[in-house]
């Protein structure tokens, strides 16, 4: 089977390779090209915000067609939708790409649905917020970014000139491609709750549902430090979390595919904050994998296929990852890391270098390290997890 992936992600990578009988080519940004291993095939083509794909892809299909098209990246989704409208290959659909990708439309879509949404309105200067806020706290965040890149949490009204400024100025870090995008912006009440991402496949009635319990960083920002699989939660709240899932697929128009959003659970009430048609990030999926036994890119592939044969069981066991929250300053030395032959740990990383600035955990792109670990439960997990974080000890220097 040959796919195209737009815009590389390796975890996806990784798990769509491990099947011999797969072969990917990436579909990648002239400037983002040094991302890939030099092991896997690549076309150089602009699709962030830009066309230049369409015309590469339609002289290349002529001889080498795909059999699939996902996106790696979420500024893939649209490129690889309008491949799949293209060449009749399957998807998630343009409504819920268009949705997925621009937090307007999903609000929109959410009302019409008759779906739990918040007030929200397209904003382009701190005037706009301004005559938005109602005394209660607010978010600001980009309609058509990723991750928790520009997100901003507005407690009282003489925040709003500097959120608006810290919103408009975020940088993408190593995602950066060599040319200027353009960047819209929503305000929204911020609700309360517990958070949780669902990831999903569907399949013409054949589902696949994971439940992910996530930890943010607080102090008005949105960044995940943490992240474990199954989420502990009772019976009635799963179940409560996954319907409301199903309803968001149904409103968006997914019948096939991959689905992955994140939810705020305030008692029975779950609101949807924002979904995605690409894989999720912050390793879940090996999460996903080492607690159920789930190859969720595998999934995805074959649920777009229209055949997902998975068993809906019990989890086998229990996984989880902590983003090191590191000190700010230029980074000396880092002391205690676990290494993959710990008990219990499945992935450590850390690609802070000597001299390196350690910005404060503002959004996703500062985070520089991680432990991942596996257990039999979920107090497991939390205790191996609490075990290494308090072991590592990180030194900078503050200039």
């Amino acid at each position: 089977m040959k796919i195209l992936m737009v815009g590389w992600y390796s975890e996806l990578g990784r798990d769509l390779m491990e099947d011999p009988e797969v072969s990917v080519t990436v579909l990648e940004e002239p400037s983002l090209l040094s991302d890939i291993p030099s092991t896997v095939s690549r076309i150089e083509a602009r699709y962030q915000q830009d066309s230049d794909y369409q015309e590469v892809l339609s002289r290349l299909w002529e001889t080498t067609p795909f059999d699939l098209v996902i996106a790696g990246r979420e500024y893939g989704a649209s490129p690889a939708q309008w491949l799949c409208d293209k060449y009749a290959l399957p998807s998630a659909g343009n409504l819920a790409t268009q949705a997925s990708t621009d937090k307007s439309i999903l609000r929109r879509v959410l009302e019409e649905g008759g779906l739990p949404t918040v007030r929200s309105e397209i904003v382009h200067s701190s005037a706009d917020v301004k005559r938005f806020w109602n005394g209660n706290p607010v978010v600001l965040k980009p309609a058509n970014r990723h991750a928790s890149i520009g997100v901003v949490q507005i407690s009282h009204q003489e925040e709003i000139d500097h959120a608006w400024q810290v919103a408009t100025s975020a940088g993408e870090g190593s995602g950066s491609i060599d040319r200027d995008l353009d960047w819209t912006y929503i305000i929204e009440d911020w609700v309360p709750g517990k958070e949780y991402s669902v990831e999903s496949v569907f399949s013409d009635g054949e589902t696949f549902h994971n439940i992910t319990e996530k930890t943010v960083v607080g102090s008005g920002r949105f960044t995940p430090v943490r992240h474990v699989v199954p989420a502990p939660l009772s019976t009635t709240e799963s179940r409560e979390l996954i319907e409301a899932q199903v309803l968001l697929a149904e409103a968006v128009g997914i019948k096939r595919g991959l689905m992955h959003a994140e939810w705020k659970k305030d008692g029975s009430q779950c609101w949807p904050i924002e979904f995605a048609v690409r894989y999720p990030g912050d390793s879940i999926s090996l999460l996903i994998r080492k607690a159920t036994g789930v190859n969720l890119a595998r999934a995805w592939v074959d649920g777009l296929q229209g055949k997902l044969h998975l068993p809906v069981t019990e989890s086998t066991g229990s996984a989880g990852i902590a983003f090191i929250q590191h000190p700010t300053g230029r980074y000396v030395e880092i002391d205690g890391m676990p290494s993959l032959d710990s008990p219990g740990v499945i992935e450590v990383s850390w690609t802070a270098n000597a001299g390196q600035l350690l910005l404060p955990l503002d959004d996703s792109k500062a985070r520089v390290g991680s432990i991942a670990v596996q257990a039999n439960d979920y107090a497991g997990v939390a205790a191996l997890l609490a075990k290494y974080e308090a072991s590592v000890t990180i030194s900078v220097e503050h200039p």
